[in-house]
């Protein structure tokens, strides 16, 4: 198509991008993205959806298969995560992280997830979230991601390690994960808003704080 100039105004959709390039493979993936450089350039665009690695990174994020070079080529690419599932909705947004030009940086649908219903229902269920019930779902998904966490670092403080270092020590050897997320925790629920909060400090000797949970 792009050597006959039949390309202008074209969308391929490619459902995943691994059955006609292997992401593993940086030399195939490379010639793969030059193609498709060629393809956009005449005036088509190419939208690939790929899978992301079973683990997630320390900070909780999904992390996108294989090796970096596709990723690298195209001009734009979005996670997409699941937000909240209930009994008959499901929330999944979509994060930048890779942008040439204006797009946003987040978006969020929700759509039925009601059995007995037709490909058609569903996809006619699909609608937008609004920014403000976004944001409070990310928090309420961040407090979910978190609690395991939370719960050890509220077993340490209750063991007596009071100090943030020693608490990220502790509870980065316990749980698994690395010491910055569990600094990153800490910090995020440290205020005097039980609502909000887990625990709170005091300034001792040498500027140290010692943290206590809140009641």
């Amino acid at each position: 198509m792009t050597h006959n100039d039949q390309v202008n105004g074209l969308c391929i959709v490619a459902d995943t991008i691994k059955k006609f390039v292997s992401l593993m493979d940086k030399t195939e993936a490379r010639k793969f993205g030059d193609t498709i450089r060629r393809f956009v350039m005449k005036g088509g665009t190419y939208v690939g959806l790929a899978h992301t690695n079973k683990n997630r990174s320390s900070d909780g994020k999904r992390v996108h298969s294989g090796t970096t070079d596709l990723l690298e080529d195209f001009d734009c690419a979005f996670m997409l995560d699941e937000v909240e599932k209930d009994e008959g909705r499901r929330v999944v947004a979509f994060e930048n992280i890779k942008r040439r030009g204006n797009v946003a940086s987040t978006a969020a649908y929700s759509y039925s997830i009601e059995e007995g219903q037709s490909y058609a229902s569903v996809l006619a269920s699909v609608g937008k979230v609004g920014d403000e019930e976004l944001t409070e779902l990310f928090r309420q998904s961040e407090v979910r991601s978190d609690t395991p966490i939370i719960a050890a670092i509220e077993r340490e403080i209750a063991n007596g390690i009071r100090s943030k270092m020693l608490l990220a020590k502790a509870v980065s050897c316990t749980e698994r994960i690395g010491r910055n997320r569990v600094v990153t925790i800490i910090e995020r629920y440290t205020g005097d808003d039980p609502a909000v909060h887990k625990w709170t400090f005091a300034t001792g000797g040498h500027g140290k704080r010692e943290y206590t949970p809140l009641t």
